[in-house]
């Protein structure tokens, strides 16, 4: 009898935890991180989810709209299980529960690079293209006594080409995002300020509810222990 129930033990230990699908979503306009070209998915946070599909048992099935479109989705439907490559902000966390870390990201107060503006103060009265539950935003709007018009755009890409128009007068997103547009639109561009902390980022899933990620996390450290996540990162 007790060799029977060690047996069962041993065998219950052994069998691989059930397989579960995720169906999340990504933003469609937030590169180099997740955005679309053609039609189809790209981005770090893509590759990401491609890892960690490889690795199993576990899935991701992947769709994207508009970041705003799906942040009120996860909160308040059962249409998608989480999101990919969420900031883990004071705001959020209080609304959504989180993966483990994946990266960083660290953002910036960007301004094109012929521009006359050295300082914060000088944004007093201008428009500036916001970042939401950004910490950056937070400390410009909340910690420091400049006047600044926030306005909000549904990408970071028109957000470039309102600074690059002229539209705004500075914008605000993380650094490689900035660099990546800049690059891509061919327009020069420098940082004034920059957040003081860099920001962990990962998967959001709906606050309420049973759901218990550790086996998520589990498999999410055999991607950050793998070499296709290293090389990925290093690039």
């Amino acid at each position: 009898m007790y060799f029977n129930i060690l047996a069962l033990f041993l065998l219950i230990l052994s069998t691989p935890a059930l397989a579960k699908e995720f169906k999340c979503s990504m933003a469609e306009g937030y590169a180099p991180f997740q955005y679309l070209e053609k039609r189809e998915m790209k981005g770090l946070d893509v590759e990401l989810v491609q890892i960690f599909n490889e690795i199993g048992p576990h899935k991701i099935t992947l769709s994207s709209d508009k970041w705003d479109n799906l942040v009120s989705e996860l909160y308040h439907t059962s249409g998608i299980d989480c999101l990919i490559g969420m900031e883990k902000t004071p705001s959020r966390l209080k609304i959504f529960k989180f993966s483990d870390t994946l990266y960083t990201r660290k953002s910036a107060l960007i301004i094109l690079a012929n521009s006359k503006i050295e300082k914060l103060k000088h944004l007093g009265a201008r428009v500036v293209c916001g970042d939401k539950d950004s910490n950056l935003e937070y400390e410009i709007v909340n910690l420091s006594k400049v006047p600044i018009r926030m306005v909000y755009m549904e990408t970071k890409e028109k957000c470039m080409k309102a600074l690059a128009s002229g539209v705004v007068a500075a914008a605000i997103m993380p650094k490689k995002v900035a660099h990546f547009l800049a690059s891509k639109f061919k327009i020069e561009i420098r940082s004034i300020l920059e957040a003081k902390k860099a920001m962990d980022v990962g998967f959001a899933f709906k606050k309420k509810g049973t759901l218990d990620l550790k086996d998520f996390n589990e498999q999410l450290k055999k991607v950050i222990q793998s070499m296709s996540y290293k090389s990925l990162i290093k690039k």
